[in-house]
């Protein structure tokens, strides 16, 4: 829509802000489109922009600015804007209310592409001349603020060849800002601001006007959304702060004196100057004023103020210092010299209360300046480890720090450019703590030595090996030697081989159970390394098959299980797998039929450990091979079954082999008495409907076993109940029909008379996690399901409170989702009351467990209860049978303490009284538990107990 401008038009697009800002639009396009040109407009406005109304001239001059704003930045030529800057100028001197407008203008103007040479420097000029920035309000102080932000992005060149002058106009302009939103943009703009544009001799003053505002004192409205936090202000204004080279002089300094204030926000960001300055400034302008620096900073963190924020920030910044230094050796070395000349008569004295601070800056020396700093440090452990009259636990303790000291100097190869004679030394007193008879020492010595490889000759670690193979051989050794071995193996391969595996090897069959299982245990971190994985393996693989003593056979099992859990590479498990012939090897080591359960079961897992790292096409061949030879009438068959199906991938397929299978299983669950046996066959089961694709003949498979499992259970079978639980977890978890009916009839079982027990143990076994097993069909949401499920099947029962119901119910409700449960706290609330006053101790300690969760949220539903929860939880503090009830109730009576005191205390004197029975169980756990409960219950309405407050 065309603009008619006219008088009269402009005059109507005053009336509402909305108005006139459709309207410059409007005139903006016409503009665009020729229909008249910026001459024009300004002869029309010329009524507006010379009144001698002070609110006429402030519409003429937004109209004019606005309508600039819309235009293109190439649309006026350098002559038009030759004018308008000319006409802006002179209007700077107007009245302060047209001020706001003006600055409108000038913004826009100074985006514009054409602008003549000299043009900035004329608004410059004029501006600053005329207006006065903080006589401003906050939103035109932040226009300006804009506007010089613009001036300076686009016409840095005029604005430097303005020299001081220009700098001295923006110091003055910020100069007094107490408006954080304005700071923020002064404190984000200003650090870019003063790099690119020479302070010349105003680099104090530019300083001046940032470091009045240090440290920020502001408290943020805790209403405004919007609202600056004060430690971003700090943050921003610290760039500020260390902006230029020349701030060093004024901004250490500044650190120091506020680090003496007693206001701990004060000294954190003191602190945290120090290390803004330490990573702008160069190192030897940080030199010149180190010795106040470690000064006043030593008094923070040796030992310190006690305030541990302090304290880690003051680490923080001699992180930072020792960093900055390290980018020139000579500072370097002179600043930890004066650091180190203070710590270490600390460090070497184990009594001092400021050995660990010492310890610490100690660390940080030798991270930043490792072979200078880390032969001090050493040495004046070594000297302070050969004193005579030093304590074993004070040698434990210089030893134990010593270790971090040479993990440093390891992890960044230090030890060539350290003193022979101070690393000497450290050898001797590692040698020294290896001949000693304390564990904690030889322990320490170990580690320590892990992490200093680099500087024993060949002779000492001659006495290394022969210690090493005395501390595996050694029957009551614990200490983990593994780090040791595969740290002096990759580096000394042919050494360790001779001297230490090989020389265990010949040995072996001499050794104590107990020490060969500590072999083994430090030997399988050499499988990695192929200069040994042969040797190793050979070594366990015979102690598994070929040993006449079975009962070492679990000790070998054992060491290999670990080495599979290790994160081993699948293609060297497949080489260990097929080349040492494992399926069959176990297969033959399980018919001897001298194998204890326990070991079968560890058969098993390491079976599966290995399968479930092969590939695809390698397990299918297992599958392929296994299955037909299995004969599942012999359990010790079954272990091998349960290997290899139990964690295998998705996508091998069973399909062929599966109806027989699972047939068989079943009727082994059902024959077999042996519970771990059975247990074993009832996982596979359920893993197998779980994973198996659902063809009609596989679901024709899994009905008929439903119907056999029915059908004994007729007979009254227990185990039978016990098997159906498992098919039915399978199912349920996988989302699968079937499912609903099999709950259905263990739901009937609870009225059963002899097999009412066993159908509340399958409401278990459905709702319980197994964590070995391995179940890849997985439903959305399945718990909610299973819940909604099991709560249907049951209601009619559960509304009666009838005992076998409420507690086959108890393990559902122990694994439904806490939010389900809040979803239906009115409806199955009652049903948690009748939980802990169930007569079984596992029913008692789900609904105590539910109640806790609920109490610590403050529920109103079990609020409006504690008439009958609190007598209850009362009651179950003395619990006979069970510490654990004991503990969980006197727990719950705690958290009800949280609850507002008008609500608790009518309560406080009954629950007081109460509670002198469990302060004197005969359990010290239990008496723990009902000291805290009474205190917070005698805390109840007085000023201590501040969650009431």
């Amino acid at each position: 829509m065309t603009f008619t401008l006219t008088e009269e038009s402009v005059l109507d697009a005053f009336t509402t802000d909305q108005r006139m800002a459709e309207k410059c639009v409007e005139v903006s396009q016409d503009l665009v489109n020729k229909k008249y040109d910026i001459s024009s407009l300004v002869e029309i406005l010329g009524f507006a922009l010379t009144s001698k109304e002070v609110e006429l001239r402030v519409n003429g001059t937004r109209f004019l600015s606005l309508t600039l704003a819309k235009l293109p930045p190439d649309y006026l030529s350098p002559v038009q804007l030759d004018f308008i800057v000319a006409f802006y100028c002179d209007r700077l001197k107007d009245h302060h209310n047209v001020i706001p407008a003006i600055i409108d203008g000038l913004t826009s103007l100074v985006q514009m592409k054409n602008l003549s040479d000299g043009s900035v420097t004329k608004i410059v000029t004029n501006f600053f001349q005329h207006v006065s920035c903080q006589s401003q309000n906050r939103e035109d102080r932040e226009k300006i603020y804009n506007l010089i932000k613009s001036i300076v992005a686009d016409h840095s060149a005029e604005l430097l060849a303005m020299g001081a002058n220009f700098i001295y106009n923006v110091i003055n302009a910020m100069d007094s800002e107490r408006d954080p939103r304005n700071l923020v943009l002064l404190f984000d703009f200003m650090p870019t601001f003063i790099k690119q544009f020479p302070l010349h001799h105003l680099a104090e003053e530019m300083f001046e006007t940032f470091a009045c505002y240090f440290p920020v004192d502001f408290h943020p409205m805790k209403d405004d959304p919007k609202s600056i936090s004060r430690d971003a202000l700090a943050e921003k204004l610290s760039y500020c702060l260390v902006a230029s080279d020349d701030f060093a002089e004024w901004a250490i300094p500044l650190a120091l004196e506020k680090l003496e204030s007693d206001l701990i926000v004060a000294k954190l960001d003191s602190l945290r100057l120090l290390s803004r300055c330490a990573e702008r400034f160069k190192p030897e302008l940080m030199e010149e004023h180190f010795d106040d620096i470690w000064t006043r900073l030593k008094s923070e963190i040796l030992p310190g103020s006690g305030n541990s924020e302090i304290v880690s920030e003051g680490f923080v910044t001699l992180d930072a210092i020792l960093l900055n230094a390290a980018q020139n050796p000579d500072v370097s070395k002179n600043v930890e010299t004066k650091i180190l000349s203070n710590i270490i008569p600390y460090v070497s004295n184990t009594n001092h209360h400021l050995f660990a601070p010492a310890f610490r800056i100690a660390d940080c020396c030798v991270n930043n300046n490792t072979a200078f700093a880390g032969e001090k440090i050493l040495g004046a452990v070594a000297v302070r480890l050969r004193e005579e009259g030093m304590s074993l636990d004070a040698k434990i303790k210089l030893i134990a720090k010593a270790q971090t000291i040479l993990e440093i100097c390891a992890s960044k190869e230090a030890f060539t450019g350290m003193d022979p004679t101070t690393l000497g030394e450290i050898q001797k007193d590692l040698l020294n703590s290896l001949r000693t008879s304390d564990p904690d020492l030889i322990s320490l010595a170990w580690l320590n030595i892990e992490h200093s490889i680099g500087i024993f000759s060949e002779i000492q670690r001659d006495e290394l090996y022969s210690r090493l193979v005395d501390a595996l051989a050694n029957s009551s050794n614990r200490v983990d030697l593994s780090g040791v071995l595969s740290k002096y193996a990759t580096t000394f391969g042919d050494e360790v081989n001779t001297k230490v595996v090989n020389e265990i090897c010949n040995n072996f069959p001499k050794l104590s159970k107990n020490s060969k299982r500590n072999v083994y245990l430090n030997f399988v971190v050499l499988v990695q390394n192929p200069k040994f994985s042969d040797q190793i393996l050979n070594l366990l693989t015979k102690q598994i098959f070929e040993i006449e003593n079975r009962k070492e056979v679990g000790v070998a099992l054992s060491a290999l299980q670990k080495l599979l859990e290790s994160n081993l590479e699948s293609a060297l498990v497949s080489k260990i797998w097929n080349n040492y012939n494992m399926l069959d090897n176990f297969r033959e080591l399980i018919q001897s039929g001298s194998l204890d359960k326990d070991v079968l079961t560890q058969i098993s897992v390491v079976i599966s450990l290995f399968v479930r790292q092969l590939s695809v096409e390698e397990q299918q061949a297992v599958v392929d091979k296994c299955l037909p030879l299995m004969q599942l009438n012999n359990p010790s068959d079954l272990f091998i079954m349960h290997g290899i199906l139990s964690h295998v991938d998705q996508k091998v397929s069973i399909g062929s082999h599966f109806s027989a299978l699972v047939t068989k299983l079943v009727h082994m669950c059902l024959e077999i008495e042996d519970e771990t046996v059975r247990r074993v066959g009832n996982t596979l089961v359920c893993t197998l409907v779980n994973r198996i694709e659902r063809t009609e003949e596989n679901s024709a498979a899994i009905k008929q076993i439903i119907k056999t499992l029915r059908e004994e259970i007729k007979k009254e079978k227990k185990s039978a109940v016990e098997t159906l639980s498992w098919v039915a977890k399978g199912l349920i978890v996988g989302g699968f029909e079937e499912a609903g009916d099999i709950i259905e009839d263990i739901s009937k079982l609870l009225e059963h008379p002899t097999l009412f027990e066993a159908a509340e143990l399958a409401f278990d076994v459905i709702s319980v996690e197994v964590p070995e097993l391995d179940l890849p069909m997985v439903k959305l949401l399945f718990k909610q399901k299973i819940f909604h499920v099991v709560l249907h099947k049951l209601w009619d029962k559960l509304v009666k409170f009838e005992e076998s119901h409420i507690n086959a119910f108890a393990f559902v409700l122990g694994m439904a989702p806490h939010p389900v449960l809040k979803m239906y706290l009115e409806k199955v609330g009652p049903i948690i009351f009748k939980c802990i006053e169930s007569k079984k101790a596992k029913t008692v300690q789900i609904g105590l467990r539910i109640i806790k969760r609920f109490l610590q949220e403050q529920s109103d539903y079990f609020r409006s209860h504690f008439n009958h929860l609190i007598p209850q939880l009362l009651k179950l503090s003395s619990y006979i049978d069970s510490m654990v009830i004991r503990i969980s109730a006197l727990e719950c009576l705690e958290v009800i303490c949280k609850y507002p005191v008008f609500v608790v205390q009518p309560y406080k004197v009954d629950v007081i009284l109460e509670l002198a029975s469990p302060l004197d169980d005969k359990k010290r756990l239990v008496r723990n538990a009902a000291v805290k409960t009474r205190n917070a219950w005698f805390l109840i309405g007085t000023d201590t107990s501040k969650d009431n407050k």
